[in-house]
């Protein structure tokens, strides 16, 4: 059976985590499907493990809720998402001794092609949800028929998504949610 857990965020934005219950129990390697829905437009976060799944939310969302992930505005002005993607990018070029500063507030991510990533932090003391998109070329082949986008073209231009303010609420909500599926998880 098919189980949809719906978490709205005003009129229009929502998340929404899809997953199979068979006889009421949630099985460890189940498929779960994670989306960030805004008005009509649908965004892939996470396709994986119920059980790797509902440990990464349990796990973050108990941090946002602690006030324990602040972002600092100085380093993430355009959000954390924009300095993910140059993270990435100078890896791709083969720095590997760049820090990456964006790790502790990484929520669920896809491969690039498949979908977006997304963040879970505290910012003025409120919890907040970033989805953002990836740079497509560092690790991927140019597909036939697409256009291509230089980094410092997609970078110029870098917008995320979408950044909400998740009420305090809400937030609890999904963490009892996620507390109680992985606590009946079965292997």
């Amino acid at each position: 059976m098919k189980e949809i857990l719906t978490y709205n965020f005003g009129e229009e934005k929502k998340l929404e985590l899809i997953f199979t219950k068979t006889e009421e129990k949630v099985y460890a390697y189940n498929e779960v499907i994670v989306k960030y829905i805004d008005n009509n437009n649908e965004y892939l976060l996470f396709k994986d493990f119920a059980i790797e799944t509902f440990r990464i939310l349990v796990n973050q969302f108990e941090n946002a809720l602690k006030n324990e992930i602040i972002v600092s505005k100085k380093n993430f002005q355009k959000g954390i998402g924009y300095e993910w993607v140059i993270y990435s990018h100078e890896v791709a070029e083969g720095n590997f001794d760049i820090e990456n500063l964006t790790d502790k507030f990484s929520l669920w991510s896809t491969p690039a092609r498949e979908g977006y990533a997304s963040w879970l932090y505290n910012s003025d003391e409120k919890i907040c949800l970033e989805v953002s998109p990836y740079y497509l070329w560092d690790y991927d082949e140019l597909k036939e028929n697409e256009s291509f986008q230089s980094f410092e073209d997609f970078i110029i231009m870098y917008s995320k998504i979408d950044c909400i303010e998740i009420a305090r609420e809400t937030a609890i909500q999904i963490l009892d949610d996620g507390k109680h599926i992985l606590n009946s998880i079965v292997y």
